[in-house]
């Protein structure tokens, strides 16, 4: 197949976004549709603000009890390890 150039490859970009989009491009939505999805947009915002506030006012969980170490299980450390000078040779 011989080359195209960058125009050839150009209009096969658009022709190919302008199928996967389904024409959409073409179409527009009219003010009353944008004006009922924002609508819709706000109700679903309003709705997830008022569980959130809802779960700030409830009372948080008991908290888990946390486990006291037995005494006597720590590991005492260790004393330092006396090491041979180099310069003692």
């Amino acid at each position: 197949m011989a080359s195209r150039g960058w125009p050839g490859v150009l209009v096969v970009i658009v022709v190919l976004t302008h199928a996967a989009a389904g024409g959409s491009l073409a179409w527009a939505a009219s003010p009353e549709e944008i004006e009922q999805k924002l609508k819709v947009l706000q109700e679903q915002v309003n709705e997830l603000k008022k569980q959130l506030e809802q779960n700030k006012t409830q009372a948080p969980p008991p908290p888990t009890a946390v486990q006291p170490a037995a005494p006597g299980t720590t590991v005492p450390p260790r004393p330092p390890v006396a090491r041979p000078s180099l310069l003692a040779q």
